[in-house]
């Protein structure tokens, strides 16, 4: 199954990402017709996770990213501080992006913007 959503890396271990995801189709039309796609967005998707995954953390505090699909193209923007080939790899198989989904091609775009600034931007 192919999906499209968010992901912080709560540890400098790849494993340790958080992922929120939703069924989509390889253009990025999500399959429950219920979540608009501005909905998903981090500060609100973090607000309705546990303690026990945020840790008491605002959504910003971790490198954080996204997964858009476009066209049968995936798109992971992200933080610079966690823009890896390990990271792609994980995002691509959690996610699924595959060939068997739709997916022609997968790109991973360090953001380092304001948008993606965590705790490690601001040295907190």
């Amino acid at each position: 199954m192919l999906f499209k959503g968010l992901f912080w890396q709560i540890s400098p271990d790849i494993g340790d990402l958080v992922t929120v995801s939703f069924p989509s189709d390889a253009n990025g039309v999500l399959y429950n017709t219920a979540i608009i796609s501005k909905d998903i967005n981090h500060k609100r998707i973090w607000a309705t996770l546990d303690s026990s995954i945020t840790g008491g953390h605002p959504y910003n505090y971790y490198p954080r990213g996204r997964v858009e699909l476009r066209h049968g193209r995936a798109i992971i923007f992200c933080s610079p501080y966690i823009c890896t080939d390990k990271l792609k790899a994980a995002v691509t198989a959690q996610f699924g992006l595959t060939a068997d989904n739709g997916i022609t091609d997968v790109t991973l775009k360090a953001d380092g913007s304001a948008h993606y600034q965590c705790a490690l931007d601001t040295g907190e």
